[in-house]
C-alpha cells in the first residue's frame, strides 16, 4: 500500500482541545447498571469539551463521574459489548448539562441475534441518538460511495492524481451533505458536535466557506463557549494547512526535555514541522528521507521540529531513539501547535518554513508526493545548496 493511500485513510478524530478555562461551570452524573449487565465488558467515556478521558469502572454497579464543563454539555459514552447477551455491541451517548444527572439501565432484550434493545431511565439527561441516527441516515449515501472507494483503493499497489481527485471529490460531497444536515438542525448540540468533529479539521474542506459557515449557521451560544472559540482557532489554522507562500503562525513550545522554544529562535534558518505518530504506517516510511534532509542540513542550515499525536509516552520516545530522531525537536502531543496548522486531521503533514518565515513547502497543498519527499528536496536543494 503506498504512502498516500495510507495518509488518504488514516484520518485523526480531533475530540478534544487544550481549552483555557473560562466560567467554572461543573458537571455530574450517576450511571447505575443491574447486576445483569455490570461486567467487565461495559465501558464508560466522557468528554468535558476539553479532554476524553475512560472511566475504570469500580466493582460496584453504580459510578459517579463529576468535572468541569467547558461546554454547553458533557458527553457521556457506555458501550456494552457484545459478549454481554447480544452478538452486537451497543453504545449509547448522553449529553449532560451542569444539572445533577442520572442514567439508570434497566434491562438489556435482544430481539434476534443481530439487535438489541437497551433500555434506561434519564434524569436531566438528553439523549443524543435518536438525532445520531437520523444524521447518519441522512448522509448514507455519501458515505458509504466513501467507505467503497476507501476499500478499492487499499487493493491497489499505488494511488495517481486521478484517485486523489475522486478522494476529494467524495469527500467534499460528505461534508456538502453533513453541512445541510447541520443547517436544518443547527440548534442541536450534535450539530455542533457534527462540525467540530468531522467538518472545521477535514483537509478538505474551504476554509473561507467552512469559516463563513460556521459564523452564520452555528449559533452564538455556542460558538461563544470555550469549545466554540477553540473551534475559531482550528478554522483559522486550516487556511494555513491548505496553503503555501503565506506567513507560518508565531508559536511557544515546551519541547520534550523542558527547553521552551519560539519560531523567532530560528531566525536565519529554515524550519521542517513534521506531525507524526509511532504508530503511523506512512510517517514511519518517510522518516528516513527526513533523516537524509537531517543529515545534510541539520543543524546549521535547517533545524527540524517534530510534532507527536501519540498519546502513549513510552511508545513515542522508543520511536524517537529507534529512528533516530534524538537530536531534533521532539514535541510531545501538543494540540495548540496542531491548531495552529489546522487541525491536524491526517499525518504525516510537512510544513517548511524559510528564514523570513514563511511557509514554501507544504505537503497538503500538494500531497502526491512519495516517501522520498522528491519536491520538498527540490525545494532545499535550490535554496540551500
Amino acid at each position: 500500500m503506498s504512502n498516500l493511500k495510507l495518509r488518504l485513510l488514516i484520518i485523526i478524530n480531533l475530540t478534544f482541545f487544550n481549552i483555557v478555562c473560562f466560567a467554572q461551570n461543573k458537571f455530574s452524573v450517576t450511571v447505575e447498571f443491574p447486576d445483569m449487565l455490570y461486567s467487565k465488558n461495559i465501558s464508560v467515556s466522557y468528554n468535558n469539551g476539553k479532554i476524553i478521558k475512560k472511566i475504570d469502572l469500580p466493582m460496584e454497579n453504580k459510578i459517579t463521574i463529576s468535572d468541569t464543563l467547558y461546554s454547553k454539555y458533557a458527553i457521556i459514552k457506555v458501550t456494552i459489548d457484545s459478549n454481554n447477551f447480544c452478538k452486537r455491541s451497543t453504545t449509547n451517548t448522553f449529553y449532560i448539562t451542569k444539572k445533577p444527572a442520572s442514567v439508570t439501565f434497566t434491562s438489556l432484550k435482544c430481539p434476534d441475534e443481530n439487535t438489541s434493545q437497551i433500555r434506561y431511565k434519564l434524569t436531566n439527561v438528553y439523549n443524543a441518538d435518536t438525532i445520531a441516527n437520523q444524521f447518519y441516515l441522512y448522509t448514507a449515501v455519501e458515505r458509504n460511495k466513501l467507505n467503497d472507494f476507501a476499500i478499492s483503493i487499499e487493493k491497489k499497489d499505488s494511488i495517481n492524481a486521478r484517485d486523489f481527485a475522486m478522494n476529494k471529490l467524495l469527500v467534499k460531497n460528505l461534508i456538502s451533505k453533513e453541512m445541510r444536515f447541520i443547517k436544518k438542525n443547527k440548534t442541536n448540540y450534535f450539530s455542533f458536535q457534527v462540525f467540530k468533529n468531522e467538518i472545521a479539521p477535514n483537509i478538505f474542506a474551504n476554509p473561507d466557506s467552512t469559516l463563513h459557515f460556521y459564523k452564520t449557521n452555528l449559533p452564538a451560544n455556542l460558538r461563544n463557549t470555550p469549545e466554540g472559540k477553540e473551534i475559531m482557532k482550528i478554522l483559522t489554522g486550516r487556511k494555513i494547512a491548505s496553503s503555501e507562500g503565506i506567513q507560518a503562525p508565531d508559536f511557544k513550545l515546551t519541547d520534550i526535555n523542558g527547553k521552551r522554544i519560539e519560531l523567532k529562535d530560528y531566525k536565519g534558518k529554515y524550519v521542517l514541522i513534521n506531525f507524526w505518530a509511532s504508530w503511523c504506517v506512512p510517517c514511519i516510511a518517510e522518516l528516513p528521507s527526513i533523516k537524509k534532509i537531517s543529515d545534510q542540513y541539520f543543524p546549521e542550515k535547517l533545524i527540524i521540529i517534530t510534532n507527536t499525536i501519540d498519546k502513549d509516552t513510552l511508545a513515542f520516545l522508543a520511536a524517537v531513539k529507534k529512528y533516530g530522531m534524538s537530536d531534533w525537536v521532539n514535541i510531545f502531543n501538543s494540540t495548540d501547535l496542531e491548531k495552529k496548522f489546522g487541525g491536524v486531521t491526517a499525518i504525516p503533514q510537512l510544513f517548511l518554513i524559510d528564514p523570513k518565515g514563511k511557509i514554501v513547502y507544504n505537503r497538503n497543498f500538494n500531497p502526491i508526493d512519495n516517501n522520498t519527499l522528491t519536491r520538498l528536496n527540490q525545494i532545499l536543494k535550490k535554496d540551500l545548496q
